[in-house]
């Protein structure tokens, strides 16, 4: 997400990338693979913790299927 002229840091399904188009079309690709999930605390001390971001992630991608 854009604030001002700063990228802020949201938890997966919160900000504005088209996340799930990217799946829609991986989908229609048959994509067989897997999905990764980064999320950099160490250089972003600002952003939630990782704890809270690897907790959300699953239920964020189920909801974006």
């Amino acid at each position: 997400v854009w604030e001002s002229e700063h990228m802020k840091y949201v938890l997966i399904g919160k900000g504005v990338a088209p996340l799930k188009a990217a799946i829609t079309a991986l989908d229609k690709a048959a994509f067989k693979g897997f999905y990764s999930f980064e999320w950099e605390k160490l250089w972003h001390p600002e952003i939630e913790e990782p704890e809270l971001a690897l907790a959300s992630y699953p239920t964020a991608i189920t909801e974006l299927r």
